[in-house]
């Protein structure tokens, strides 16, 4: 369950990215669940290929990187450490290889078309925009210039964040019309490089978007949807072709006038989403550069140039750096990338991340200047768009900590008139925080507005009572506040005390809000109950004034998983709790719906107070269903039951489409019934609901390779008869006595528990569509079997942390499902199975190969951290220190039992990796320790790749490595090693052996 979270998107699944604003920012997470704002994707994954997925080969992305278009490759080479032939010669140093290309088979799937994104408008639900989305962009676009200043990777020519996409095009549709043609949007330009940033206004009445331009940047445009008109509302690319600008530049000038601005407007991106809307429906907060380093360095202000100046790092350095600390208070940081490096880079941070905050009405023009330049992270307009919460960071910067850890300020501005109100917190460098899951800042965190209420405005925020340490005994652990407008009082009123570490809030009316709290050591979450009204002005703010709805002892138990609390979007852009009831007290609850059957998501109703819930839709076999949203008006009667919603249905061999379905009837589920009983339960006393509209109409995007074969399958570790999964995928036309046992590629991910039971749960469902262009799926087409996601669980039960036993309990996963493969199944050849996995899936696969080297023919290892040490204050799941937990720490480390590896390893690793901990140099170190102890390894460095890969050369070449790889030391393995050859064959016949086919695979290496 997840309480206190505001969905920015909502798909048809779970998927990858990392949502800022309302795009993606490439990272292998589980995305908010579905619900809240109208954005739909047709989901392009597999529960399982989830953590493991490595680059985004099917963005699920509203708006990223530009598109670049080039006539012809650029030449770009890739450095690459090789071994060539069967006796194992080792190059002495870097080799530049041309980008190669992988099968036909593989190549096609890669540059299949992908759907495109679907855009609902708010409130009414009367149109939507169709988004298409651009191919992987080539690599010449990666090669840009690209800045990387304290977590933040942005173009210096226009401030915009890199390694993003922008949509090719936009389409307007009449909801109850979806597959009539598109309704014209006149005032476009005809040529464009990009569309991004695309947000409906609250009323749904007209969105807002940008258009980007590589040299220049981003323009704001506005649609209005009744007129179907677009104009620019600043005038920044100066085009011919378009019409004039909503706020005109002598207009807006005017009232910059004294900001030092350039003349030149530019929207400023670097740290976040550059405009957002105001709750009238009518006004927007854009931020606009400050520092032009073109226009101050022509001559044009000496105050500006000389600053650009001190950016300049001399080439003759000065002196030294230095770093220093002389306190006694432990200052703990995991190990960030893009960091500071020294006072050039703080200085090209500030002129960079500089903006100037600017509030434009789209209807009159008029413009209003919100306060003073300032490194704006965020700016939050209040629920009555009187007020606006600004998040600006300030000096000291750290070369130590990321941006997100810089002291910063958070004030109240005055959005009529841009007047500074109230300073709300002034945050100091968080350098202190502890390393532990719970650990937190001891200063104002979790700021934000009380959504419920138009009057009075109202922030609230949360400070921890113990020093934000988990590890010092505390009867209260965190207090909320909250401070109404005018802002006048002191400081701000306790509302409430919690016993156990903030999660989240959620508003409702004045009479209800849920607020959530949770403990990371014994995974435990708990749900409140309050009266906003009532607490603003009680004398206990103490945990006995709350009331418990969800007490949940493991967050991690699937199959108990009440669900999440729906919210709807009100008429100024906020979201509140949903009710049904006249008494305000029933809510609506969505949720995967977990058993050993499989995932069926749900859609109850529960009451607060007395526990009751009723079901009111169920995905229902041989389709798996998701709900997505309610799709009635937003501003309906808060007590109706929902009577139409938007669900995703997808099958094995159907994708992900949307439709709009009436719900028919609601069964009363026992209160005594366990979540995953509820689901049989349900099953016998539903009644179909009738489907009214298909919104959607994607096709197969590989419609040849349909009768790919995909199984769930249950296994037992011998070690603690924990129950394992997976999917076992065959390929298309497999039949086990003509073609025997074949080559197997597993691919995995590992994850800790705190229970065994919470361990052997399915998540994921049998009737999951299988989208083939995804790693390890690609290999299907090459005759090879597939074991996607077996279950690595790594328990550490009641006082012991999981990582105590990692490398036991791995080992005993993988020989669990090898045996199952090979001899349960009888589908796979034990001398020919390869094991892979993408950053911590590939810190798992170094580890097998160290620990486990019988059970695999060879290793892929992608993006992985291979020296524990070198992350010393904890990583994934570990929250301990290196000095605390040294032998976990180093019995963890592949990189101290390299020695012990004997299968070949095959390293890739994005030479720009972003990501935590992922070092390039952990790829480099791990090669350079195997060659010199003679072992089989090759490693390739991905120019200007980062965590996940993205350019269409490198993604081409890495499945192009990863296909010569398993093609020479796994599928051909019999008859490369001659005397192994009986043993194998003895095994099941082997595919595809023939001495040329051994021969060209190696040629090709």
């Amino acid at each position: 369950m997840r309480t206190g979270r505001s969905a920015l998107a909502f798909t048809s699944a779970r998927v990858v990215g990392r949502w800022t604003g309302l795009g993606s920012r490439h990272a292998l997470v589980r995305s908010q669940r579905p619900q809240r704002a109208l954005y739909l994707f047709a989901a392009r994954r597999s529960f399982r290929s989830l953590e493991s997925e490595s680059w985004a080969l099917r963005r699920q992305h509203l708006f990223a990187a530009p598109i670049a278009r080039s006539s012809s490759r650029r030449a770009m080479h890739l450095r690459a450490s090789a071994v060539n032939g069967a006796g194992g010669a080792s190059t002495d140093g870097a080799v530049n290889v041309p980008y190669q290309l992988p099968p036909k088979e593989i190549q096609q799937l890669v540059d299949a078309a992908i759907d495109p994104a679907i855009s609902v408008a708010p409130q009414t639900r009367e149109y939507f925009l169709e988004l298409e989305r651009p191919p992987l962009p080539p690599i010449a676009q990666l090669s840009l210039p690209e800045l990387r200043l304290a977590g933040y990777r942005f173009q210096a020519s226009t401030y915009t964040p890199s390694r993003v996409d922008y949509f090719r095009s936009m389409r307007l549709h009449r909801l109850n019309e979806p597959t009539a043609p598109a309704l014209p949007i006149d005032g476009m330009p005809a040529e464009h490089q990009g569309i991004g940033y695309v947000k409906w206004s609250p009323s749904g009445e007209r969105a807002a978007f940008c258009l980007y331009d590589p040299e220049v940047g981003l323009e704001l445009w506005l649609l209005e949807v009744q007129t179907r008109q677009t104009r620019p509302v600043l005038r920044t690319f100066h085009r011919s072709d378009t019409p004039a600008p909503i706020c005109p530049a002598g207009a807006l000038q005017a009232v910059l006038s004294g900001r030092d601005l350039p003349r030149r407007l530019r929207l400023n991106a670097v740290t976040g989403d550059a405009f957002a809307w105001c709750g009238d429906s009518r006004s927007l907060l854009v931020k606009l550069v400050v520092y032009d380093q073109a226009e101050d360095t022509a001559g044009g202000n000496p105050t500006k140039a000389e600053r650009w100046r001190r950016t300049q790092r001399p080439t003759v350095p000065l002196g030294p750096k230095v770093q220093v600390h002389e306190s006694a208070t432990a200052a703990p940081g995991r190990t960030y990338q893009d960091l500071l490096q020294d006072t050039y880079d703080m200085e090209q941070f500030e002129l960079y991340t500089t903006s100037q905050l600017v509030r434009i009405d789209v209807l009159t023009g008029d413009c209003v200047c919100i306060g003073p330049p300032a490194s704006v992270r965020y700016a939050s307009p209040s629920p009555d768009a009187r007020y606006v919460l600004v998040d600006a960071v300030q000096r000291p910067y750290s070369v130590v900590l990321p941006a997100s850890r810089f002291p910063h300020t958070v004030d109240v501005y005055d959005l009529e008139r841009g007047a500074h109100v109230r300073n709300i917190a002034t945050v100091p460098l968080q350098d202190r925080i502890p390393v532990a899951f719970d650990g937190v800042t001891d200063a104002p965190r979790a700021i934000g507005w009380r959504s419920d209420v138009l009057e009075p405005a109202t922030v609230t925020w949360v400070e921890a009572q113990d020093g934000g340490d988990p590890d010092r005994p505390a009867d209260i652990r965190d207090v909320a506040y909250a401070l109404e407008a005018p802002f006048e009082a002191p400081r701000g009123t306790a509302i409430l005390q919690l016993a156990q570490r903030f999660t989240g809030l959620q508003w409702g009316t004045d009479t209800l809000a849920l607020v959530s709290e949770r403990w990371w050591k014994t995974r435990s979450l708990r749900v409140y109950r309050f009266e906003p009204g009532a607490q603003l002005t009680a004398t206990d703010a103490s945990p006995k004034s709350l009331q418990l709805v969800f007490d949940i002892p493991n967050w991690e138990d699937a199959y108990n998983d009440p669900g999440d609390v729906l919210t709807r979007q009100t008429a100024n852009g906020k979201r509140v709790i949903r009710t049904v009831s006249c008494d305000g007290r029933t809510v609506l609850l969505s949720g995967e719906g977990a058993s050993d059957g499989g995932e069926r998501p749900f859609l109850d109703t529960y009451h607060l107070d007395s526990g009751e819930r009723h079901r009111l839709w169920q995905s229902r076999p041989p389709h798996y269903e998701n709900f997505v949203a309610i799709f009635e008006d937003d501003d309906q009667e808060i007590t109706q039951l929902p009577q139409r919603i938007l669900i995703s249905r997808e099958s094995g061999t159907e994708p992900p489409n949307f439709y709009v379905v009436r719900l028919t009837n609601r069964v009363a589920i026992p209160s005594a019934m366990s979540m995953a009983a509820s689901t049989d339960y349900f099953q016998t006393r539903q009644q179909p609901y009738q489907q009214l509209l298909q919104l959607t109409h994607f096709p197969h995007p590989a419609p040849q390779l349909r009768d790919v074969s995909r199984e769930l399958v249950y296994y037992t570790r011998r070690l603690d008869g924990v129950r394992l999964n997976a999917s076992l995928y065959l390929p298309p036309g497999y039949d086990p006595r003509r073609d025997g046992r074949l080559p197997l590629f597993m691919w995995a991910y590992p994850r800790e528990f705190k229970s065994a039971d919470a361990a052997g749960q399915l998540r994921d469902s049998p009737y999951r569509f299988v989208r083939l262009a995804r790693t390890p799926l690609y290999w299907l087409t090459q005759g090879y079997a597939v074991l996607d996601g077996p279950a690595m669980p790594i328990i550490g039960q009641g006082e012991r942390e999981a990582n105590d036993e990692y490398v036991e309990q791995l080992v005993a996963s993988a020989e669990a499902a090898v045996d199952y493969v090979v001899d349960e199944r009888g589908i796979a050849d034990r001398h020919r199975i390869a094991i892979g996995g993408h950053s911590y899936g590939a810190f798992m696969a170094a580890n097998l190969l160290c620990h486990a080297p019988h059970l695999f023919a060879c290793g892929i290892a992608r993006s992985g951290a291979y020296n524990r040490t070198l992350t010393p204050f904890g990583f994934q799941a570990e929250e301990r220190t290196l000095w605390k937990a040294r032998e976990v720490y180093t019995q963890m480390s592949p990189y101290l039992y390299a020695d012990r590896i004997q299968a070949p390893l095959l390293l890739i690793h994005g030479e720009a990796d972003n990501n935590p901990g992922t070092f390039p140099l952990q790829s480099e170190r791990l090669y350079q320790a195997l060659r010199g102890l003679g072992k089989v390894v090759r490693l390739v460095l991905l120019p200007h790749e980062s965590h996940v890969y993205q350019a269409r050369e490198s993604v081409l070449h890495v499945l192009h490595e990863m296909h010569v790889w398993l093609e020479r030391w796994c599928k051909h393995r019999a008859l490369r090693e001659g005397g192994k050859k009986e043993e194998a064959v003895a095994n099941g016949p082997v595919l595809s052996t023939d001495a040329r086919a051994v021969a060209k695979a190696e040629e090709e290496q």
